[in-house]
């Protein structure tokens, strides 16, 4: 009897990792998708791209040439997936989950260090590798894009991230290098 009320546990466990594994990661795939959300038709047939949100844009002040947009998309083959596309190009990546085990924070950097923050985060500063804290917007889908203004790109200015909740708590603080990351364009 108890080997079997033991199975039973470990069947209960196996299915509630699954459909949390499943659960919807970020508030923009809670609304309905707008034409705005499509990623570009090469990705969605590549990539067999099921649903997109775009959840941050971004347009330089002084030079509208430089802008940024980030997407989130759930891949039928790939799991879930961040784009940045920018100037022209586009850089991403995918995995099982959206955000690694304890983050709130996925980004990529190039030109800009741009990402998606979990939905219990309501401010990010990135500190640069001088130690000083920078602001950075979150849109209504919790994405961000930050200008690193650097001509090598963000590898040589942004240090690190924090995350913080409406109370203002910490909620995470990854170097650059433990966030959960891929180069973009």
């Amino acid at each position: 009897m108890l080997r079997i009320a033991l199975v039973i546990l470990v069947l209960i466990v196996q299915v509630s990792v699954a459909l949390a594994d499943s659960a919807v990661p970020i508030r923009a795939f809670a609304r309905p998708a707008t034409k705005a959300d499509a990623l570009p038709s090469y990705l969605v047939s590549f990539l067999h791209i099921t649903a997109s949100r775009r959840v941050a844009s971004y347009v330089s002040p002084g030079r509208p040439a430089r802008r940024a947009t980030v997407y989130v998309a759930r891949s039928r083959e790939k799991g879930w997936c961040i784009f940045t596309v920018h100037s022209g190009k586009t850089g991403g990546s995918c995995g099982p989950s959206l955000f690694r085990a304890g983050h709130r924070i996925t980004a990529q950097e190039g030109q800009f260090f741009a990402g998606v923050a979990a939905n219990d985060v309501a401010r990010l500063v990135v500190i640069d590798v001088q130690g000083t804290r920078r602001a950075v917007a979150l849109s209504r889908d919790n994405g961000f894009v930050y200008d690193c203004r650097a001509r090598n790109g963000c590898s040589c200015v942004v240090g690190s991230v924090e995350a913080f909740g409406a109370t203002g708590k910490l909620l995470d603080s990854p170097s650059k290098t433990q966030a959960s990351r891929a180069p973009a364009g």
